[in-house]
């Protein structure tokens, strides 16, 4: 699915994103159901090649060239997925821009509570009030480490480097989420990157989360500013009301072929939540001829 146009800089549909914003590295994409991360790491590998391109045809000079603006976060509830994605990043050469987190996205509350972070710019770092956060989901004791990172597994491959050494890139970095997370919920969750960061994209692939897309262009989400871009592509039947003629996933796993069109326009009652969809097409797998929609909206 074709993201970058609407991501890029040099976008003319998405007003959101300007020169400031990628001279202070202030944009962000989450992966909505990222798995082993390899679509988060396709799409920022692409987003990268465009964004230097970009700069080469304006022949901008390295003094003068900006960082790469974009951070790339994959939420997802399965405990390896951070250990499945860090050696394919950085085979890609994407791992410094990418982030993973052990999150689970049908608890809708804590997703709004950290969109809602996101959008005040600034991390959760009253204790108090993660405290308040963490008791409504300890139904178990697993479900205390709500969220986890990456950062675990890149402490366990620096756990032979030298502390002063990581106390001076510390400094060097402030910023580096790496350097300030543990695995524990209250940490993770005061030290998401949001203070710099605005969340210009959200997408899922193959991934289905009715809940969460509900949530999205309801009422209550009030955290999603003017020019955020969500992008889904997942299978799909072919016409409305059609029946679906293969085995996996099953039917109750597919969209209907308009469902993401009307929940995303005529299920928009308030003027605070309103999308203008720009894709909205069928096509192939190219493995098993079974059909997916590929789906980008903007909020308006």
């Amino acid at each position: 699915m074709k993201l970058v146009s609407h991501l890029s800089p040099d976008s003319t549909s998405n007003e959101s994103i300007n020169e400031e914003m990628v001279k202070n590295q202030e944009l962000q994409v989450w992966d909505l159901g990222s798995g082993s991360g390899r679509d988060l790491a396709f799409l920022a590998e692409e987003l990268k090649c465009h964004f230097y391109n970009h700069l080469s045809e304006k022949e901008e000079t390295k003094a003068s060239s900006p960082c790469f603006p974009f951070q790339f976060v994959g939420f997802d509830n399965h405990k390896g997925s951070s250990k499945r994605c860090m050696p394919f990043w950085k085979h890609r050469l994407v791992s410094d821009v990418t982030y993973s987190f052990l999150f689970d996205l049908n608890k809708v509350p804590l997703f709004q509570e950290l969109l809602a972070k996101q959008h005040q710019k600034q991390p959760a770092d009253s204790s108090h009030e993660i405290d308040n956060l963490n008791n409504s989901y300890k139904e178990d004791e697993s479900n205390e480490k709500a969220i986890a990172t990456t950062a675990s597994l890149r402490e366990e491959e620096d756990h032979s480097t030298n502390k002063s050494d990581q106390n001076n890139q510390a400094k060097k970095n402030p910023n580096d989420v790496f350097h300030a997370m543990t695995t524990t919920t209250n940490k993770s969750l005061s030290s998401l990157p949001f203070s710099r960061n605005k969340l210009i994209c959200l997408y899922a692939i193959r991934y289905l989360n009715r809940k969460l897309l509900h949530y999205i262009t309801s009422d209550e989400c009030l955290f999603l500013e003017k020019g955020t871009v969500f992008a889904m592509s997942h299978f799909c039947k072919k016409d409305q009301d059609c029946k679906w003629e293969f085995d996996h996933p099953k039917e109750k796993h597919v969209l209907e072929r308009m469902e993401l069109y009307d929940l995303f326009t005529t299920g928009n009652k308030s003027k605070q939540n309103q999308w203008e969809v720009l894709k909205n097409y069928i096509c192939l797998d190219g493995d098993h001829g079974r059909t997916l929609i590929q789906f980008v909206a903007i909020r308006t």
